[in-house]
């Protein structure tokens, strides 16, 4: 239940980050980055949503334990696909150095990496652990 709940606010963090990262380097246009922002950020939260919907419920509801890998699964290629092309549209957008957009791209990249381990961990974590319903 920790873990999950981890990988779940890992995924948070990633898209706080990377949306901070994006609104301190854009400024007031933010309108040209809002497309790379959603791509990169969707994912994670709708998974994160996910896992810890059945985390949370898992006492109560047979079902929502089963849909923890299986949510886990569905949502890892579509976080690090996303999570890849932002940060790499983040990295290719010229922040000054030490600059506070910086130091948020810094911390996108390494919660983003996090939540991708997390999650990783958590599908081989649900697939090998069993699950009581007792």
């Amino acid at each position: 239940m920790v873990l999950a709940l981890l990988a779940a606010l890992l995924m948070v963090a990633a898209a706080v980050s990377e949306t901070l990262a994006y609104v301190l380097h854009a400024g007031t246009d933010i309108g040209r980055f809002w497309f790379v922002v959603l791509v990169g950020a969707i994912p994670g939260l709708a998974t994160a949503s996910v896992i810890g919907i059945a985390t949370l419920k898992r006492d109560n509801n047979r079902r929502a334990v089963v849909r923890l890998p299986y949510a886990s699964a569905i949502g890892l290629p579509f976080i690090f696909i996303g999570g890849a092309w932002s940060g790499f549209a983040l990295g290719f957008s010229e922040l000054p150095p030490d600059s506070p957009a910086s130091l948020a791209a810094f911390a996108y990249q390494v919660a983003f990496g996090a939540a991708v381990v997390g999650d990783l961990v958590l599908l081989v974590a649900s697939r090998l652990a069993p699950i009581d319903f007792g």
